[in-house]
């Protein structure tokens, strides 16, 4: 079993078990949330990473602001980091099931050019702003998102809020 695979089912007994033993609004200060890609999908997935080991964690705040920070490798099998805010959006909502817009903007660290290897701008740069458009959704403390990743593929991550 990966480490990733293992630390991953640790934290969801974990916080399952400490999430369950709150009301399924969480709190009324806000709540945090851990996730993971459980599907990467790049256009032209011969050459690109289909496995960045995705960890993230994020605060929500009752306002829905939100911050996060995600370690990943990036398409060109790079450690890398995203340390960002953002602010979800309500679009449907009944009884636990909450499906919403999330919009993220932030730092990306962690590309690098390899001495001309990849020759792509943003491998040039090492280090850049994102912003980050993501729909998902919220079944009492299961959040499932889809994440586009440029123009260069999909990512579906799934993991709970607590």
């Amino acid at each position: 079993m990966k480490l990733k695979t293992f630390l991953f089912l640790l934290l969801v007994i974990l916080f399952t078990q400490i999430s369950y033993a709150q009301d399924s609004n969480v709190n009324q200060y806000g709540n945090f949330s851990f996730q993971t890609d459980i599907i990467t999908h790049h256009w032209e997935s011969k050459f690109y990473n289909e496995d960045p080991r995705l960890v993230v964690l994020e605060y929500h705040r009752d306002d829905s602001k939100l911050y996060g920070i995600a370690s990943f490798e990036n398409s060109f099998y790079q450690s890398s980091w995203y340390v960002y805010g953002g602010k979800t959006y309500p679009i449907y909502q009944k009884h636990d099931f909450r499906l919403r817009w999330k919009f993220t903007y932030g730092i990306v660290h962690g590309y690098d050019d390899e001495n001309g290897k990849y020759g792509g701008f943003i491998n040039q740069l090492g280090t850049f702003p994102a912003v980050l458009p993501t729909v998902g959704f919220n079944y009492k403390h299961l959040v499932v998102e889809l994440v586009p990743l440029a123009n260069e593929g999909f990512m579906i991550t799934s993991g709970l809020r607590f």
